[in-house]
């Protein structure tokens, strides 16, 4: 995988959404947060065709996903984020900053940031 600067595009918008949940999601929530990332990844699958730079971004969130449930995977056909909610004792706030934490996690072991 090519190096990115994770300050870049999609993460970007994904740190503004962990220090202000509110503003972007209504209220601190791991579900909510799978509602607004199934959005940008619409949206930038839509309009990225020709971007590389949102195609890495993309894939690496998908492989961020796939790191997820691996980790988490409670032997159901649920998603990383329900797993989330589960490993967290079905709290969503818990869960949300338990997202943040691995994806700062993956993002370090992963990819170069500035």
């Amino acid at each position: 995988m090519q190096e990115i600067t994770v300050l870049d595009g999609l993460f970007k918008i994904l740190f503004a959404v962990r220090q202000v949940p509110g503003m972007f999601l209504r209220k601190k929530s791991i579900f909510y947060l799978e509602n607004f990332i199934c959005g940008l990844s619409t949206g930038f699958t839509l309009d990225g065709q020709q971007n590389h730079q949102l195609k890495q971004e993309l894939e690496i969130l998908h492989q961020f996903d796939l790191f997820l449930q691996q980790k988490y995977f409670y032997g159901s056909a649920l998603n990383c984020y329900s797993d989330l909610y589960f490993y967290s004792d079905k709290n969503e706030e818990t869960a949300f900053d338990l997202f943040f934490q691995e994806l700062e996690i993956y993002l370090n072991q992963n990819t170069v940031s500035e």
